[in-house]
């Protein structure tokens, strides 16, 4: 019974990872290229954000 559950998911399971494989190829550079260019941008906000708060400090 147990061999029977475990064929049924390889099955389903095999198909699944075959076409979700081109996908992933797609995805998961996607996902790095999008968290690399949120940290950049983030990153460029708090320098410009420090910057300006030590050109106010020099200004006063």
């Amino acid at each position: 019974m147990e061999i029977l559950l475990a064929l049924v998911v390889i099955a389903f399971a095999f198909p699944l990872m075959v076409l979700a494989s081109p996908l992933l190829l797609y995805v998961v550079p996607l996902v790095v290229v999008g968290l690399v260019i949120s940290y950049i941008v983030r990153g460029r906000e708090h320098r410009g954000k420090l910057w300006h708060w030590h050109h106010r400090e020099d200004h006063t």
